[in-house]
């Protein structure tokens, strides 16, 4: 090939006419040449072209590498062919396929260069696009399939791998009704061949069967592929698995089915109003709660508030609007009026559902009759006012019966101090009588009065002090005394009883008891003599014993533990709840063989409680008892008053 002026006329046709890209250089690079076909790939005119550089066309993307083999083998005299980026006119990139032909001059050395290109945009975008589609189909979850007119599989995706577990290898050629439950093949191909017929896109439910023996629910849709003739060459299904989408709106369906017959049993309505239009939705059973014929549209918003009482009306319409503007729930009742003029109850609550910028767009909610449960209040209260009134006369009659019960107490009171006084008297002056020179059967009858008396005074005290606290007027004492000296001589004034019945009197003191405190002590020794003198009434052998502990200390108080046992009868576990009842004993056969009234250990309880503490008692029938009061008491003193020196007189106690 010669220079620009030597290019012969039919060359430069021939390449005009080239649908590639033709450019010619002289040795150095320089363009003295390009056809039409360049101009319109590169946007350069010709003269914009001619005595450039390619470097006119350089996007800048292409490595050095790359020049640097294409110039090593054009310069070596060798074609190079490639591809590159090159940049128009107008800026934009576009990818090229060359071919660069070194040409020779008369003596053999290089001329010039000729470069074909051609336009690889249009190539690569639509392989880019086959490739994007073949992903997408790749990618899918749903199964894209596409199998012949006479139903074998041609194509399988990764989705179709996922619903029905075949591999690829394992379907293609195969026939398509395998994916298909065998009473679902016939209407499945009717329809396939009504698509190769000319049908457009179908869509069906149909039951598939997975490599695992299941049943898939599907859903597909077909669609014809047709050839360059426009024939039908394949069907392309996609199919989508809808088992769990189908259980779901069946157990909505059941839902649903349940949610109505709910609230037709429960009589609860359900109703929507449309806040921009004021136009309600109502059930059935809204239309029979307002008594109303189900043939007839829902009312309006002021059609509804005609519906209301005329005193609810205005409370009800300022509810709405106020729910409407500030948001929160409806929750209201109201009454109505029936097309007949009966008058009902109405309980509803409903919620506002607003745009995303806030209006409200639409409130929805129920309702439900509680006509009987008002006339049930209504009812109610008049029985609670009935109950009120009744409740007052009750009190009028107990505080009559209170007073009446106090001066019951103080005549109680009154009498047994009155009684008590002589009884004194007729003790003092037996023991006085029994003091003087009588007959052995004169001192007998002597000595019983005087025990008779003493029996009697006992019950006398019981009674007065039972009196005293029923009437309220029993008052406790507080003095200074010695805790231990007292508990030494109750010891002592018990000894004599104990011995006579051969039994053992066990005195346990802990060295740790204060040296002395404050309370009463005449109603503790009134209480430990109780509980102590019934553990020697109702022991036969063995022992009685007391025992004190300090269950607990500071500076200024203390609690001390009393605990009087015995080895004797017992008390059965069905009486224990009722030992510390007035007028109360374990048994009758008790009652009449050891004597007594049944207020000793009411009465200390009674005590005991009005000093702060608490008592209580542990047995089991046959076995013996151990009866426990704990009370508050003061200290007075730092020093223990337990010394040796009591220890001897109560020698022939342990």
């Amino acid at each position: 090939m010669t220079g620009d002026p030597r290019v012969a006329q039919g060359q430069r046709a021939a390449i005009d006419c080239s649908s590639l890209a033709v450019l010619i250089t002289d040795r150095a690079g320089n363009i003295y040449y390009v056809n039409d076909a360049f101009c319109a790939m590169s946007g350069f005119a010709r003269e914009e072209a001619l005595g450039q550089t390619p470097r006119l066309l350089s996007s800048g993307m292409q490595d050095k590498e790359f020049y640097q083999q294409m110039w090593a083998t054009l310069l070596a005299g060798h074609r190079f062919s490639g591809e590159l980026i090159n940049r128009r006119k107008d800026g934009s990139c576009y990818s090229i396929e060359t071919t660069i032909h070194p040409f020779h001059d008369a003596q053999g050395a290089i001329d010039g260069f000729v470069a074909e290109q051609r336009d690889l945009s249009g190539v690569l975008a639509a392989e880019e696009s086959r490739r994007f589609l073949t992903a997408m189909v790749e990618s899918s979850d749903d199964a894209i399939i596409a199998y012949s007119p006479l139903g074998f599989i041609l194509t399988w995706n990764r989705g179709a791998e996922k619903i029905f577990g075949y591999s690829e290898r394992e379907v293609v050629g195969r026939p398509f009704s395998m994916l298909l439950l065998p009473d679902q093949r016939s209407a499945f191909f009717q329809r396939t061949q009504q698509i190769v017929n000319g049908m457009a896109v179908t869509n069906q439910d149909v039951v598939g069967l997975g490599r695992d023996g299941q049943s898939i629910q599907l859903a597909v849709t077909s669609s014809p592929v047709r050839d360059a003739g426009n024939r039908v060459s394949a069907v392309s299904v996609i199919v989508r698995d809808v088992t769990r989408l189908r259980r779901m709106e069946e157990d909505l369906r059941v839902l649903t089915e349940r949610l109505n017959l709910a609230t037709q049993a429960g009589g609860i309505g359900v109703w929507e109003l449309d806040i921009q239009q004021q136009q309600g939705f109502w059930d059935p059973q809204m239309f029979r709660l307002y008594g109303m014929s189900t043939d007839i549209p829902a009312p309006n918003f002021e059609q509804w508030l005609d519906c209301l009482h005329p005193d609810d009306r205005a409370q009800a319409m300022l509810s709405f609007r106020a729910i409407q503007n500030d948001g929160g729930g409806l929750d209201q009742e109201y009454r109505i009026s029936w097309p007949d003029g009966s008058l009902h109850y109405i309980r509803s609550r409903g919620t506002v559902k607003r745009h995303e910028d806030g209006y409200p767009l639409r409130m929805i909610g129920t309702s439900w009759d509680i006509t009987a449960q008002e006339q049930a209040e209504l009812a109610l209260q008049r029985s609670c006012d009935q109950l009120q009134e009744e409740t007052e006369r009750a009190n009028r009659m107990a505080a009559q019966a209170e007073r009446a019960n106090e001066a019951k107490s103080e005549f109680l009171a009154n009498m047994s101090h009155e009684i008590r006084n002589p009884m004194n008297s007729v003790i003092g002056m037996t023991g006085l009588l029994l003091d003087t020179p009588l007959s052995p059967e004169q001192h007998l009858y002597a000595e019983s009065v005087r025990a008779s008396g003493e029996v009697l005074l006992s019950l006398i005290n019981d009674v007065l002090d039972l009196s005293k606290i029923e009437a309220n007027r029993l008052e406790l004492e507080t003095v200074e005394f010695d805790l231990v000296q007292m508990v030494e001589q109750l010891a002592l004034s018990q000894a004599a009883n104990a011995a006579a019945k051969g039994l053992q009197l066990v005195v346990d003191l802990a060295p740790d008891l204060p040296s002395g405190v404050f309370g009463d002590e005449g109603r503790l020794r009134q209480v430990l003599t109780n509980l102590l003198g019934n553990a020697v009434k109702f022991t036969r052998h063995g022992a009685v014993g007391i025992q004190l502990t300090l269950e607990s200390d500071n500076q200024h108080d203390c609690e001390i533990r009393f605990v009087v046992s015995d080895s004797g009868i017992g008390i059965p576990s069905g009486k224990l709840d009722m030992i510390f009842e007035k007028f109360s004993q374990a048994d009758l056969a008790i009652t009449r063989r050891f004597g007594g009234t049944g207020l000793g250990l009411a009465i200390s309880r009674s005590l005991i409680e009005r000093m702060g503490g608490t008592i209580g008692v542990e047995s089991k029938e046959g076995k013996g008892s151990r009866f426990w009061f704990r009370v508050p008491l003061v200290k007075a003193g730092s020093e223990s008053i337990l010394d040796s020196e009591r220890m001897p007189e109560l020698s022939n106690l342990r």
